[in-house]
């Protein structure tokens, strides 16, 4: 009787997080305010979810990880309640939209993953199409004319669907790995014709983070791939390696030395000699340390509720008024993100709240290590969780990339929990 009561919900709910992973991230306008419509489908989602989950609460499964998420979700509420300006902690910064709304929706995704998800028949199918097409359309605006104006389609640089060539890295930071280990786990040829387009992508959207998640999730899985000590897995990871690297090579050569890599390499270059050199500091990883000192400051002065959730912008005008908009005006920058995730939550919602939110995640990886001989879905979260947190250190969430981040969270915590359930049983 419990699973027949059950079912409905479940179906109900595979629909709304099929809609917020697969849709979500596709849908874009062009314009100033590209992260609109993705902002009206994803809190639809949100509100599809919460009524769901309203009728569904009675199966709800808690384990460690949901406890500090708990506690996350609470400073989020706190922190917009004494925000430095709560409409916006509630709605979000302009285009960014991650206001108190949207950390509802993506905390729904994840539950709603964990416990109600369906694995239906195509699902890995529908996602490698949808991921390796949005991968495929980045490819094509690196190579399309800069004089093409349609923004954020063209002529804003390899962004995807994202209309941010930081977003669409932070998504190639998720989605890549998936591919890789697909081909390494199946050997299936059209994982290994994504794991190019991906690669391809990677290097189109001249996003470093990305660069460097890819070389510690790479690293990680190379490492993997030697435990195993089979013939099969080392015969298919050289493969992988051998298209990855004629890839990359392709997309060097076929730009020459004025593509927008070999210039974003140029600026690796130059960076590395001046803090060599001079030892300015602020200017390295396109002034992201300038950018970290200021959020810094935001932490020091509210340390417990942040300046309020996705406020920062306001905060440090709020805090800082005098010398903070000399700094806007002496160097063109506007402030609205840490460009830095973990410090973007600590300058916004407080210091307890980045450690609930690190409890959560490294709980979650913790269970995935404890189990990572017993079953090769678990290698693969892991390692796309790994990529993703390495990258999240440059970088920042987005409306686009957080919920197949947050979707990614629960299919993991439901892989591992269900695991020990089944053991203990």
């Amino acid at each position: 009787m419990n699973k027949i009561e059950k079912k409905p919900i479940e179906i109900l709910s595979t629909i709304i997080l099929t809609i917020a992973i697969f849709v979500v991230p596709v849908i874009i306008i062009p314009g100033t305010n590209y992260n609109y419509f993705k902002m009206v489908i994803l809190y639809c989602c949100g509100v599809g979810l919460a009524i769901t989950f309203l009728f569904a609460t009675h199966n709800l499964k808690i384990h460690l990880e949901d406890y500090f998420l708990v506690g996350f979700g609470i400073m989020v509420a706190v922190s917009t309640i004494f925000s430095v300006n709560i409409e916006k902690s509630i709605w979000g910064e302009w285009q960014r939209y991650e206001g108190l709304i949207a950390f509802v929706t993506y905390f729904l995704i994840y539950f709603s993953a964990k416990n109600y998800f369906i694995r239906y028949k195509n699902f890995e199918k529908v996602a490698t199409i949808v991921y390796t097409g949005i991968c495929a359309f980045a490819v094509l605006q690196y190579f399309m004319a800069k004089s093409i104006e349609l923004s954020p389609l063209f002529g804003k640089g390899a962004n995807g669907t994202f209309g941010n060539v930081n977003f669409f890295g932070s998504f190639v930071s998720l989605i890549l790995p998936l591919f890789i280990f697909q081909y390494l786990q199946t050997g299936n040829k059209k994982y290994i014709i994504s794991s190019a387009i991906g690669s391809a992508a990677l290097i189109a959207c001249v996003t470093r983070s990305a660069w460097v998640a890819f070389a510690c999730f790479y690293f990680v899985l190379f490492l993997y791939v030697m435990q195993k000590n089979k013939k099969e897995y080392r015969k298919k990871f050289g493969i992988l390696s051998l298209v990855i690297f004629l890839t990359f090579s392709f997309m060097f050569i076929t730009q020459g030395k004025n593509s927008v890599v070999s210039n974003k390499f140029d600026a690796i270059g130059d960076e590395t000699e001046r803090f060599i050199n001079y030892g300015l500091v602020n200017s390295i990883g396109s002034g992201r340390i300038s950018i970290w000192k200021w959020c810094s400051r935001v932490v020091i002065k509210s340390p417990i509720i942040g300046c309020g959730v996705d406020a920062l912008s306001t905060g440090l005008a709020k805090y800082f008024e005098e010398e903070y908009s000399k700094f806007v005006d002496r160097n063109n920058v506007y402030i609205d993100k840490a460009h830095n995730e973990y410090l973007q939550i600590g300058a916004t919602m407080g210091l307890p709240a980045l450690i609930f939110y690190l409890g959560f995640i490294c709980t979650i990886i913790a269970k995935l290590l404890k189990k990572i001989e017993t079953d090769a879905t678990i290698m693969m979260l892991l390692i796309v969780l790994i990529s993703y947190i390495v990258q999240a250190f440059f970088n920042f969430s987005t409306i686009g990339v957080a919920p197949i981040l947050w979707f990614i969270l629960g299919m993991a915590s439901k892989q591992v929990n269900e695991q020990k359930e089944a053991k203990e049983n």
